[in-house]
């Protein structure tokens, strides 16, 4: 017989190290799912973009349709216009994520009346 020596304070304090995910199974997959949902939105949108020839304005602007902040002058000043027209592109950019988002949603629901609800859903899910 082998005999084990337990260090109890050890092990408490080796464990209060350890990352605590109060997430559920089922809140980790859904935010999986709704991340993996914009990711594919996100590269359909660059596709088209890069169709019209202007992938480089969408990388430019790409970091707004998360939320992130953009310098405008420097956009438009690598792209040959000005602030305003950027600004424009990134809110016309936002929508069209939006468009793609709510097309994707369409494609996993039943009736158009469940779209709302399913965004709503996808929302929280990021959120946590």
């Amino acid at each position: 017989i082998q005999h084990l020596s337990f260090d109890f304070q050890k092990a408490d304090q080796r464990f209060q190290l350890e990352p605590v995910e109060e997430l559920t199974a089922e809140k980790i997959f859904e935010r999986s799912w709704a991340l993996e949902l914009i990711d594919c939105c996100l590269l359909k949108l660059k596709q088209r973009y890069s169709e019209q020839n202007q992938g480089e304005l969408f990388d430019s602007l790409c970091e707004t349709l998360l939320g992130g902040e953009a310098n405008y002058a420097a956009i438009a000043e690598s792209h040959g216009t000005n602030p305003n027209a950027v600004k424009v592109a990134a809110h016309r950019m936002r929508q069209r994520l939006g468009d793609q988002i709510r097309s994707e949603i369409a494609n996993t629901v039943d009736s158009a009346d469940d779209i709302e609800t399913e965004l709503q859903h996808l929302m929280a899910a990021i959120q946590g």
